[in-house]
């Protein structure tokens, strides 16, 4: 009886243990009754995955002189719009002038020189190295007038292209300081969307590509283009910089607004 009972408990663990045993292989398995597998991280290259972007300008400037100067002008304000060659902002430049039309003057005086040792050489009154010297001093009087012409270049700020004015640090009637910027402008027709994705999406994302961005600030969704991918991946990221372009309506998207791209489903 004693035996018997020893037996039974014995028998009765031993069951216990090929259970478990057995629920742990169930929880290998999976569920074809294969090997179970890790879980694939999904990609845009098996769905239609969002990325988030920005609206960037491609033709965007600050703009500086090396000249101390007063504003005398200011054509365009803050977010108005202009059109290439307008004049956006005129400077007091009179004493510029005056420097311009003496060194003029200067090398009026030294052109006359030349001439007149030029005649005199023909007839051996000076000798070739009293014209050398005139033409030097004629040559350092043109430089000099030139510099002075760029200077005057900078009395009018003419708008390179279409845009709008993003910023104005300068009023009417204060004095800019050389190198430091006194505007800011930007194109709002030349737009470009830069996203940054995986770098293993080079394998499918090319140049041509149309995808479309939704901009979150119209909330409308455009046709856009890849036109062309970075020259390097970020190594600890592991992703890569895209640029692509708006191919209709966008007309009402400005630089520095946001979006979301949704790319087409590609297969492996």
């Amino acid at each position: 009886m004693h035996t018997a009972r020893s037996w039974s408990r014995a028998s009765f663990g031993g069951w216990i243990a090929v259970a478990i045993l057995v629920a742990l292989a169930a929880l290998a398995l999976g569920p074809q009754g294969g090997v179970a597998q890790a879980p694939v991280k999904p990609t845009a290259a098996t769905g239609n995955s969002p990325v988030r972007g920005i609206v960037r300008s491609i033709d965007q400037a600050s703009i500086s002189t090396e000249l101390a100067i007063r504003l005398m002008d200011v054509h365009f304000r803050e977010g108005e719009a202009f059109t290439a060659g307008a004049k956006l902002l005129e400077f007091d430049c009179r004493r510029q002038r005056a420097g311009l039309a003496a060194a003029q003057a200067q090398q009026l005086e030294m052109q006359l020189n030349v001439d007149k040792f030029r005649v005199l050489q023909r007839t051996q009154s000076v000798g070739k190295n009293d014209l050398e010297v005139a033409e030097a001093r004629l040559a350092k009087a043109a430089a000099e007038s030139d510099g002075l012409r760029s200077q005057l270049d900078q009395c009018v700020v003419v708008a390179p292209y279409d845009g709008r004015v993003m910023e104005l640090a300068l009023q009417k009637f204060e004095t800019t300081q050389p190198g430091k910027p006194f505007m800011s402008i930007v194109s709002t027709r030349n737009l470009e969307v830069d996203l940054v994705v995986p770098s293993d999406w080079v394998r499918w994302i090319k140049p041509g590509l149309v995808f479309t961005f939704t901009v979150d600030e119209i909330n409308r969704p455009l046709p856009a283009s890849i036109v062309r991918t970075g020259a390097a991946v970020e190594p600890i990221s592991q992703t890569i910089k895209i640029t692509a372009i708006f191919t209709d309506g966008a007309d009402d998207v400005l630089p520095g607004m946001s979006g979301t791209a949704m790319f087409p489903v590609v297969g492996q």
